[in-house]
């Protein structure tokens, strides 16, 4: 039996939860802006609250991104200097690939948009006939428009980078783009891919962000 925590910095809040295997005991959020002041606060509260402290943990499970780089920043320095301190493992996660397991049509193309500010986007693409998840960064537009040409068929689209370019995804694909609700990946998710790659012995003593802004299209 497995209890780890796991963080998640999402772009206006960071959220976090106390699992036992893969079962959630207790989560909650707080403001991105907050983090910096409040994260050893309220972990405190959280382990305490359930009579852990931090050495009852077996891993810190993290997003380590893409995401507003400034409060992944403080959460993964935040988790390392835990790390450091307690040699409490760590275990990161790729935002996008979550999302993209999370959500992945078996059927067709799913890709994933997430907001790279300066009208960028952070995506990841899943297409049933590739073996691997295609992630990076790449203007918007002009990126948007390639995929139209370069995937036929029914395309699903997911992520907070969806609605902020919706009218290019609807002109360039018109009735082929599905748009689903789903704008970031779950803290269940997370803490599920964490657990896998825990039981597979997949573990570090240092989480470094993914933020995709060196690979271009």
């Amino acid at each position: 039996m497995a209890v780890f925590l796991t963080i998640h910095a999402r772009y206006k809040d960071v959220q976090w939860g106390i699992f036992r295997d893969t079962n959630l005991i207790e989560s909650g959020a707080d403001d991105s802006k907050k983090v910096s002041k409040n994260f050893l606060i309220m972990l405190d509260k959280l382990l305490k609250k359930h009579t852990f402290v931090l050495s009852d943990l077996s891993f810190i499970a993290a997003h380590v991104g893409p995401a507003p780089f400034t409060t992944l920043r403080v959460c993964l320095t935040t988790i390392n200097g835990f790390a450091f301190a307690t040699g409490i493992p760590l275990v990161g996660v790729n935002g996008l690939e979550a999302l993209v397991d999370e959500h992945k049509h078996p059927h067709h193309v799913t890709i994933v948009l997430l907001n790279a500010f300066c009208h960028e986007v952070y995506y990841g693409i899943h297409d049933p006939g590739a073996s691997n998840i295609m992630y990076g960064n790449a203007p918007a537009e002009s990126f948007i428009t390639r995929l139209a040409q370069d995937y036929a068929g029914t395309v699903t689209f997911l992520g907070n980078g969806v609605d902020m370019h919706r009218q290019i995804i609807e002109y360039a694909f018109g009735t082929r783009a599905q748009v689903m609700a789903q704008d970031l990946v779950s803290l269940t998710s997370i803490a599920h891919k964490a657990f896998d790659a825990w039981n597979l012995n997949e573990i570090g003593q240092q989480l470094m962000p993914v933020y995709l802004k060196s690979a271009s299209a």
